[in-house]
């Protein structure tokens, strides 16, 4: 379950990212690995620390699943803006 909502808005940000420069869609996909990196190490202490005061999973759960979901809406949102882009 964990893994399904950390990657449940995987695939739609970066076909929207390569989709959004097609002359070159790894450096938009690399520019989208570089910006997770900064969730990803922010987020993780924040979820231990968050587990840690409620002595409970379900809060940090709901947390990471509400991200996916914002993230998934985002990059559906923003689709068809990729004409703009070049």
């Amino acid at each position: 379950m964990l893994g399904v909502a950390l990657s449940l808005s995987y695939s739609a940000v970066m076909n929207t990212a390569s989709a959004a420069v097609p002359a070159s869609p790894g450096a938009a996909v690399g520019m989208v690995g570089a910006i997770s990196l900064i969730f990803i190490a922010a987020g993780a202490p924040t979820l231990g620390a968050l587990y840690a005061r409620t002595e409970s999973f379900s809060l940090a759960f709901g947390l990471l699943g509400a991200f996916a979901f914002v993230v998934f809406w985002l990059a559906r949102l923003i689709r068809g803006q990729e004409e703009f882009a070049a």
